[in-house]
């Protein structure tokens, strides 16, 4: 609840982020597009959009076009990551290719759910509907299908299962 108030969210709202890096791989557009149809499903989903680069004036430029502007938090670089990832309900990853991503690692270690694109390195760490969910697809509408289903599932098993997962094969 503080983590949250501390990004002005409002009390109560179903918070979704993407942290990292604001570039064309990282695909904020596919992730503004899939919040635009949640936000047609649930008046108390917020978004929070926290990292920098080349495409932060597009994505201004798009939560506005999309009429998200009222709804998102676009917060820019920040030290804070674990504050802002502590504040989320779903961390979402929506890249198009992906290593193994610290920010992933971190939410799944402080029990943040995670709806991820099944790409690159992030096949090595979520295990579907076990510890995470895998969206298979660029599709928003699945991106969106996958948040909106995440948000009524037994997410306690899927944060716990994801915390004991970073805990066993990925803590220094």
């Amino acid at each position: 609840v503080e983590a949250k108030q501390r990004l002005g969210l409002p009390p109560g709202a179903w918070a979704i982020g993407l942290v990292g890096r604001l570039e064309p791989v990282k695909r904020p557009d596919l992730f503004l597009t899939a919040m635009s149809l949640v936000a047609q499903q649930a008046r108390d989903a917020r978004f929070v959009i926290a990292g920098d680069g080349k495409m932060e004036q597009d994505v201004r430029e798009l939560t506005q076009a999309l009429g998200l502007l009222q709804r998102t938090h676009i917060l820019g670089h920040r030290e804070d990551v674990f504050d802002v990832l502590r504040a989320l309900d779903t961390f979402v990853l929506s890249s198009d290719h992906e290593g193994l991503p610290m920010t992933l690692l971190e939410a799944m270690y402080l029990q943040v759910p995670v709806v991820a694109r099944a790409v690159g390195g992030i096949t090595d760490v979520i295990e579907d509907r076990r510890n995470g969910i895998l969206v298979r697809t660029a599709e928003a509408r699945d991106l969106a299908d996958a948040c909106l289903g995440l948000r009524n599932a037994d997410r306690q098993h899927l944060t716990s299962a994801a915390a004991r997962q970073v805990s066993d094969h990925f803590s220094a």
